[in-house]
């Protein structure tokens, strides 16, 4: 929906991303009366996450040329994530 000072609009869509990620987290193993050595091995995981999105934003013109609004986001990825958050527009 939009009319000369406000535009409503509303989306579905799908969204994917592919990820290679290097962690490292400290082991502990304890040794009878010896001390405790740690170690850090290295873990290379990657995979891929991939799902729908819904998209709602709500955009305020204030002359041809400057805007603001809020834009929400409803996204699958891991588990269900929601993002937002307002804007500002400078056409130029």
């Amino acid at each position: 929906m939009h009319t000369e000072k406000a535009a409503l609009r509303m989306g579905l869509g799908y969204t994917f991303s592919f990820y290679k990620i290097r962690r490292s987290y400290p082991v502990y193993t304890t040794h009878d009366n010896e001390a405790t050595t740690v170690t850090w091995p290295v873990v290379d995981t990657k995979g891929n996450v991939h799902g729908a999105r819904l998209i709602g934003e709500y955009e305020y013109f204030f002359g041809s040329n400057i805007s603001a609004g809020a834009r929400v986001e409803l996204a699958k990825a891991y588990g269900y994530v929601v993002i937002g958050g307002p804007f500002v527009a400078i056409k130029l």
